[in-house]
């Protein structure tokens, strides 16, 4: 699952961008160059000095190790994730449970049936892990991006 979360580096600790007019302008696709008045600006290669303005350069590595295990935070700990989180848990828990309750029926049936006896404990201990996998997610940050929003050009 990939989720896309905005963090805003100017409060310590960095907080959940909630604003809905701001979380607008940060969802809208990149637009370079365009005959419009509102363009953005790549940072990057000799616009990197720009950033120095937001962020001291000694300070960079330590801000974004604090932007990756906050969003982390963030994440584990939106309602919204949560709630997802908890009904994908439940469906699988549903699922597993069956598939393991089939193999207990089938080998009740078929007394002393040794590969399916192995099967049953093979699906029980994926069960166990699947679902404490599920329990416990392990979110790993993919990218981080920097947007500085601004109505001013920057060069």
């Amino acid at each position: 699952m990939l989720e896309t979360i905005f963090v805003d580096g100017r409060t310590n600790p960095m907080s959940l961008v909630e604003d809905k007019s701001l979380l607008n302008i940060l969802q809208r696709p990149y637009k370079d160059r365009s005959s419009e008045r509102v363009r953005d600006f790549n940072l990057a290669k000799e616009r990197l000095g720009i950033i120095d303005n937001f962020v001291d350069i000694s300070d960079w590595k330590s801000f974004c190790n604090q932007a990756r295990s906050r969003s982390g935070e963030l994440l584990l700990n939106n309602p919204k994730f949560i709630k997802m989180h908890e009904q994908y848990a439940q469906v699988a828990e549903q699922n597993l449970n069956k598939k393991v309750a089939q193999l207990k029926l089938r080998l009740k049936r078929q007394n002393e049936d040794s590969a399916l006896a192995e099967e049953l404990q093979i699906e029980s201990a994926l069960s166990t892990a699947i679902l404490d996998g599920i329990h416990r997610p392990q979110i790993r940050l993919d990218s981080v991006g920097f947007i500085v929003v601004s109505g001013r050009n920057p060069l």
